[in-house]
């Protein structure tokens, strides 16, 4: 991995898979020690699909697919921003993208341009496994456009 300079200008990106919630903040103590290891800022990524619009009994809708995101959003922040709070020596962040998770992914590796990239996933004897990834070379890394970066929801660094 180069070295970009002073501490947390490396870059570790850690996709949270709808479902994978739990396991990531299982592993967040690893994450945290490897970013800690790499002097890298660390980035969770929690990638949802659009939620339908919640309704009542009598199938009215009383929360569109942007109030469901706002408060999916909101609890999921909470969620990581709390448990991210008792590790003051490293830069945590944690965003929220919707849409097709595959593609959400590939825009947020472009958008946040990692030097790793992290991905959670079961095994049947540990009960979480951390799969990291060098990221290609800065040279092949593409920008993300302005569009792709706004549609993060952001949470300030804990």
């Amino acid at each position: 991995m180069s070295d970009r300079g002073p501490l947390g200008s490396r870059r570790l990106l850690a996709l949270v898979w709808p479902g994978q919630e739990a396991a990531a903040l299982a592993g967040l103590r690893a994450l945290v020690a490897t970013a800690r290891a790499e002097r890298a800022c660390l980035r969770l990524a929690c990638l949802r699909p659009l939620p339908p619009p919640r309704v009542d009994h009598w199938d009215r809708i009383v929360a569109n697919v942007d109030r469901e995101m706002d408060r999916i959003t909101r609890a999921t922040l909470e969620r990581f921003d709390a448990a991210a709070r008792v590790f003051d020596d490293v830069a945590i962040e944690c965003v929220v993208r919707f849409g097709v998770p595959r593609r959400e992914a590939r825009l947020e590796v472009e958008a946040f341009a990692p030097d790793l990239v992290a991905s959670f996933e079961r095994r049947r004897r540990a009960a979480l496994a951390i799969r990291l990834a060098r990221q290609a070379e800065p040279s092949r890394r593409a920008t993300a456009s302005a569009s792709a970066a706004s549609r993060a929801t952001r949470s300030p660094a804990v």
